[in-house]
């Protein structure tokens, strides 16, 4: 393999592991308000539900 074959896809890896980067970020503040809100619900004397919760994680998973 050459330098430049090397280089190219050092170059592809390196944007898509930002991209994946990213993407993990954004889920790991997804999940941190998906935490806040329960946490929230619950103070407030407001049980959230299982359907509920399964929604919102649907959500979550969805956007990602």
């Amino acid at each position: 393999m050459s330098t430049k074959t090397t280089t190219t896809t050092t170059k592809k890896l390196k944007a898509e592991n930002e991209v994946l980067q990213q993407k993990i970020n954004r889920m790991h503040r997804q999940l941190g308000g998906l935490r806040y809100h329960v946490i929230q619900e619950s103070a407030n004397g407001n049980d959230l539900g299982p359907t509920d919760f399964v929604r919102l994680v649907d959500n979550i998973i969805d956007e990602a």
